[in-house]
């Protein structure tokens, strides 16, 4: 908590309004809050930072051991929540054949694999053999037409 604290004070998160301030996901799952700030002993000049929380609370972690437990908890419920899916990830290089047989196969490729992805996890998901005389729209258009019905499995 003190780190987080110091962090807000820092000229690169009181930049632009805080336009660059990380999301809090980000910073905690990074460990972030280890990272060296110059944050200057007081906020910038006209920049009012109030202190985190209420004033009667302690704001460091080893002063409060109920703030501790709770941000190792959330810590542990990211760590399994973005677990990845071992199944899924023995599954890629299906994936990896299925978009060879597109030109623009890198293009879209998040919201491609997300979509196969779901496809996959329903054994519905096409394989490089369904696509082959289908190849001359983009990967991500395919899977939509595919998950429509448009197409019947080869």
């Amino acid at each position: 908590m003190a780190s987080l604290e110091r962090f807000r004070t820092s000229a690169q998160w009181l930049k632009e309004h805080g336009r660059f301030v990380p999301f809090l996901v980000n910073w905690l799952r990074g460990q972030r809050w280890a990272d060296v700030t110059n944050a200057p002993a007081s906020s910038s000049p006209g920049v009012q930072c109030p202190p985190f929380g209420a004033p009667a609370r302690a704001t460091a972690t080893a002063e409060n051991p109920r703030h501790a437990q709770a941000l190792r908890h959330c810590l542990q419920r990211l760590e399994e929540r973005h677990r990845p899916d071992p199944v899924l990830e023995d599954a890629r290089p299906a994936f990896e054949s299925f978009l060879s047989h597109f030109a623009d196969g890198q293009r879209k490729r998040g919201p491609a694999w997300g979509l196969w992805a779901s496809l996959f996890q329903r054994g519905k998901a096409p394989s490089a053999e369904d696509v082959k005389e289908r190849g001359m729209m983009d990967a991500f258009a395919f899977l939509q037409a595919w998950q429509r019905g448009a197409y019947a499995p080869a």
